[in-house]
């Protein structure tokens, strides 16, 4: 039987590339707060990463994901408003619309480049998704659910060691994660398989 190659073969040769970037720009911009310029923020990053328990890491996480979805023109909220409904009624193609009118009235948003990342990958839009996924970084390279969603589109491309790193940045950001530990040791047991 001939094994079927993965879809989506075009990004698997920019993947580690891709990847390698990413770490890179993160680790030379951990302190940066792009776009998402309130001041809680960093007090709340570092609570989050010293959390003793999952309930408060959890607590912490939530208030951060407030923070992110912030804006002060309501014409951003309005539209956020509007996808994030779209979105909850798998109305996908006008979830993806709204949230590109957020972009076109903010570029500099992240939370507005995050959410269409979540629909393109929603559409199997794999490479608009990821392209998102780093637009959302550039301006918030402390996104953990950007990261988080950026490993699970390279598990499904089967690139285990390019998605095993992008868990583990989420874990160093946010060590309570929902999953992740989890998505790491199965990674780490895959690649061990596959080189054995």
């Amino acid at each position: 039987m001939i094994a079927r190659r993965p879809r989506y073969t075009f990004l698997m040769p920019r993947i580690g590339f891709l990847i390698g970037c990413i770490l890179l720009a993160l680790g030379a911009t951990a302190t940066a707060r792009a776009d998402q310029s309130d001041p809680e923020l960093p007090a709340l990053f570092a609570q989050l990463k010293n959390s003793e328990t999952r309930e408060q890491a959890l607590r912490t996480e939530q208030r951060i994901w407030a923070v992110w979805k912030r804006h002060s023109d309501p014409r951003v909220e309005s539209f956020m408003r509007i996808g994030l409904r779209y979105m909850g009624a798998r109305q996908l193609p006008m979830a993806r619309k709204s949230f590109t009118r957020v972009i076109e009235i903010d570029p500099d948003y992240a939370e507005g480049w995050n959410k269409r990342a979540t629909v393109n990958f929603l559409m199997d839009r794999y490479e608009e998704s990821v392209a998102d996924i780093f637009r959302t970084l550039e301006r918030e390279p402390r996104h953990f659910g950007a990261l988080s969603g950026l490993g699970q589109i390279y598990r499904r491309l089967d690139a285990p060691e390019s998605a095993l790193m992008a868990f583990e940045r989420v874990m160093e950001i946010h060590p309570y994660a929902v999953r992740t530990e989890q998505s790491i040791n199965e990674l780490r047991a895959e690649i061990r398989r596959r080189q054995l």
